[in-house]
């Protein structure tokens, strides 16, 4: 597990658990300026978890100095109940409007009245709905301890035991005392904060090693992880030198021209641009991808330097340049059609991510359609069922329901024929009740429970262990 992504996979973990305990009223993250903004979206993101069954609303208020933040809060969370309202309401689902709460004398007073209000529309609107998730990560904390203790009030109003609380600190916790009065079973604490030096020292390691591996070094040293950076001594019989195996090459066909020196150049390049990437030197990481894509072209190898291709425009979209990577996802997608239906569809899973930055929608959900049907006809059904997931949401986001009912359905038709520990390692129970709250606010309530009875049989294929030995 690398330095960069450990943070990130424990804080999924701690996500998870918070989302299925519902008797944890705050989950209070820590985390750096840095990974700031992905963990606020990561947080965000859980709304959409199989197990989740609350609307979450993410507030980003400062608690500064000068103003607790309190009422700015209020009226935020008016506003995104108002969003949620209208879009309900093009749907034949109406949810009644906001009373404008009294004047509170105490602090946070009406921010605590807005969410009784908000838990009493929504969880009338439909049985799909229950409790809420509000997602606290002032961009500015100060006092602290004020901060805490308006937190202290809010979560021991009888009325509001169904509210929960996510707490995201910069550095230093800012209900540390909260979350030992609420003890193991109510809170929770984790910290996704991820060691730039550790990173940095990984991937320097990895190129010193590729790029100090012989041609004829074992493939991982080449690679650069840990491996002896000589080859093995001859054995008795064997074949010697850097010289391919005939009978090697044959094997590998066209990616035997990757073997030595042109395999040693492409890897030191994919090293170099992932490490310029880590140290934000944007253009020395383009530069070093494309050479590596460009090796490959050279030597006839298409899908190789497709793929090193795909990691080009993720690169681009990583660093705000939306256009070049739509650009090359869509060049290797039309490249791709024809030979490679599954490497084509994970391009056309970029494009869709690419044009979703431009809010593109009806672009996006034709990029992840096709992503789609490519991947369901490559025999790739778990990579298709996300593809329609994708298609529906953003469909579902702009409006066009029917059509996101649609993506939903080809999605729930891929997952009921495939094996149940495939299903397990897919997104088919959040499509299925993603389907399900459409169907509820079309009042189509049978369709509706049936497809929730769908989504708990496919999460109960997730959860079986399987036999015993």
């Amino acid at each position: 597990m690398g330095a960069q992504t450990k943070p990130f996979l424990k804080l999924a973990e701690e996500i998870t658990y918070f989302v299925r305990a519902t008797e944890v009223r705050v989950l209070n993250v820590v985390t750096s300026i840095e990974d700031r903004e992905v963990v606020v979206a990561q947080l965000g993101l859980a709304e959409g978890h199989g197990y989740n069954h609350s609307p979450f609303f993410t507030i980003e208020d400062a608690h500064s100095a000068e103003s607790d933040g309190w009422a700015g809060r209020a009226e935020r969370m008016r506003s995104l109940y108002e969003e949620r309202r209208e879009g309900m309401a093009k749907e034949g689902i109406s949810l009644p409007a906001l009373p404008r709460p009294s004047h509170a004398e105490q602090p946070g007073g009406t921010f605590g009245r807005v969410c009784a209000h908000i838990l009493d529309a929504v969880t009338k609107a439909t049985p799909l709905l229950q409790g809420l998730v509000v997602v606290l990560a002032p961009t500015e904390m100060a006092r602290a301890t004020a901060f805490e203790q308006v937190l202290r009030d809010i979560i021991a109003i009888p009325a509001l035991e169904a509210l929960r609380f996510i707490v995201t600190d910069l550095d230093t916790s800012s209900v540390p005392s909260l979350v030992q009065e609420l003890g193991e079973e109510r809170a929770m604490d984790t910290t996704c904060i991820v060691d730039r030096d550790a990173v940095r020292a990984e991937q320097q390691r990895r190129i010193a090693r590729a790029a100090a591996a012989p041609v004829d070094a074992p493939l991982q040293a080449q690679m650069g992880f840990a491996a002896p950076d000589v080859a093995p001594p001859p054995r008795p019989g064997k074949p010697t030198g850097t010289a391919l195996p005939k009978e090697l090459a044959a094997l590998l066909g066209p990616s035997a021209a990757l073997y030595g020196e042109a395999g040693a150049e492409v890897r030191r390049n994919v090293y170099a641009a992932a490490n310029a990437l880590q140290t934000k030197r944007g253009d020395d990481a383009v530069r070093h991808q494309r050479a590596a894509a460009d090796t490959c072209f050279a030597l006839g190898l298409e899908r190789e330097g497709s793929i090193l291709e795909l990691v080009l425009a993720a690169y681009l979209l990583q660093l705000q340049q939306a256009k070049a990577a739509r650009e090359v996802y869509a060049r290797v997608g039309k490249r791709a059609e024809a030979s490679d239906g599954a490497l084509a569809a994970r391009a056309y899973l970029g494009l869709g991510a690419a044009l979703a930055v431009e809010r593109e929608a009806e672009a996006t959900t034709t990029a992840y359609a096709r992503a789609g049907e490519l991947a369901q006809a490559g025999g790739e059904p778990l990579l298709a069922i996300e593809a329609y997931r994708l298609a529906g949401q953003v469909a579902f986001e702009a409006t066009a329901t029917q059509l996101a009912m649609s993506m939903w359905q080809r999605a729930l038709g891929i997952a009921e024929g495939i094996p149940p520990e495939s299903i397990a390692v897919s997104s088919a129970a959040a499509t299925a009740r993603a389907l399900a709250a459409a169907c509820e606010r079309r009042g189509l309530r049978e369709q509706a429970r049936s497809l929730l009875a769908q989504a708990d049989r496919f999460e109960a294929a997730t959860n079986d262990p399987g036999p015993s030995e």
